[in-house]
């Protein structure tokens, strides 16, 4: 609507609410009319910047915010990984198909790409009600064929939040964590490979933020659905507890150094009619760092100790050792970790670099006479990435990554490792 049209109508709209108020009629008219200009006047007076955002903007019953992003790679690797498009470890392979496991692989995906719902709820009982829905393409069962994902829900939750209180329910982020991410380009950023738990849970938790002087604190608590890592996981018929701390403070630099403490306490039971079904601890602590050095350098890491922490992204990602051996009834203990150096050189500009390695013990790894995928009992990865955003909207970024996989055999002389360089492009346009 004109300039020109806008003022006519209001012109022709105060004339007539002027009469009807001379009449006697109820004056609330007029501040209708005023709220009607002002609108007028808001709707000219927005920013290109302003009226896109409300293109954008989508409402049902509350207003909901749209996001997502869409992501191509390409990788090559010199053998085959445990996935085409995400590759965790070497694959090991057995003695008869050795040379299917000597080739190299290429392949390209899209199934990283997401969208989501950020949903803003209504004021309830004190507080706010907010929700989120979000999806990948990650959901296909054989995760070789990266042409075709299957829609994958990543997250699904609601969270109520009055002060500093919060509780949430849905499907979110496992507690088990670090306050940093192993920061690669390949989507599975360093799951098996030193990173614990970077993956989501069913779950219903609580939380509360705390004040001491210029230090945050952050506690949380929550109860969990056991996923993942050995057949019929759940029958131990008992949830996962997880718990989370974390303090937030600056030190050397304006960015706040992060440390926290999470932990996992809960069961599983060997799922197979032949066993004991003997019921199995599933224990683990996990401590993490975000350490600002400079404006430029950042230094973050984690390091874990547990057992039967197969379900959570483990290095072995075996639950407990008599899922192939039924004799021996072993847990199997595990340490490990990451660090990593993020660089901001200049704007726009991101490098990041690091190591991390997740190393069962040894002699909890059942031996097996073929080396086979699930006899893994090591595995590392040290990689270096380049981002570069063109836009706020574009990003493109390259890696290269170097992971070395452990096989045991029926004695040390009989282990074998496997060894890979792994290449990855991928250009992402965040909408």
């Amino acid at each position: 609507m004109s300039k020109t049209k806008i003022f006519l109508v209001t012109l022709a709209s105060f004339a007539g609410v002027a009469m009807s108020y001379a009449d006697g009629e109820n004056p609330d008219q007029l501040n209708a009319l005023k709220a009607r200009v002002a609108a007028l006047e808001s709707q000219m007076s927005a920013t290109p910047a302003q009226k896109d955002a409300a293109k954008g903007a989508m409402s049902s019953l509350y207003n909901i915010d749209f996001y997502g992003y869409v992501k191509a790679d390409a990788i090559w690797s010199g053998q085959k990984t445990d996935t085409d498009g995400a590759g965790n470890y070497v694959l090991g392979g057995t003695a008869a198909n050795q040379e299917l496991y000597n080739r190299n692989q290429f392949t390209m995906t899209a199934n990283q790409t997401r969208f989501g719902f950020n949903i803003k709820g209504p004021d309830a009982l004190d507080g706010k009600l907010t929700a989120n829905i979000e999806c990948d393409f990650w959901g296909k069962d054989d995760s070789t064929d990266t042409d075709t994902g299957n829609l994958r829900l990543r997250h699904a939750y609601a969270t109520w939040k009055s002060g500093d209180w919060s509780v949430w329910a849905g499907q979110t982020w496992a507690l088990l964590k670090g306050v940093g991410s192993v920061s690669t380009i390949n989507f599975n950023c360093g799951i098996k490979e030193g990173e614990l738990a970077n993956m989501r849970l069913p779950q219903i938790g609580v939380g509360k933020a705390w004040k001491a002087g210029d230090v945050a604190i952050n506690t949380k608590l929550s109860i969990n659905k056991p996923t993942g890592g050995t057949t019929a996981n759940a029958s131990s018929g008992v949830p996962h507890i997880h718990a989370y701390i974390d303090s937030q403070f600056k030190m050397l630099t304006s960015k706040l150094t992060k440390i926290s403490l999470s932990g996992v306490l809960g069961a599983e039971k060997e799922p197979t009619s032949t066993s004991l079904h003997k019921r199995y601890n599933v224990c683990g602590a996990l401590a993490g760092l975000e350490l600002p050095i400079v404006d430029w350098l950042t230094i973050t890491g984690q390091i874990y100790y547990g057992k039967n922490l197969g379900q959570y992204g483990s290095g072995s990602g075996i639950g407990f050792a008599s899922s192939m051996n039924t004799t021996d009834h072993k847990d199997i203990r595990e340490l490990g970790g990451f660090g990593q150096i993020r660089l901001f050189p200049i704007d726009k500009l991101t490098i990041n670099a690091g190591i991390g390695c997740a190393a069962p013990k040894y002699l909890d790894v059942v031996a097996a006479a073929d080396q086979a995928t699930t006899t893994a009992y090591r595995n590392a990865i040290i990689f270096a990435n380049v981002n570069y955003d063109f836009t706020k909207a574009l990003s493109a970024g390259l890696e290269y990554a170097y992971l070395k996989t452990w096989y045991r055999g029926v004695t040390e002389a009989t282990d074998t490792t496997r060894n890979t360089s792994r290449l990855q492009a991928a250009v992402t346009f965040k909408f």
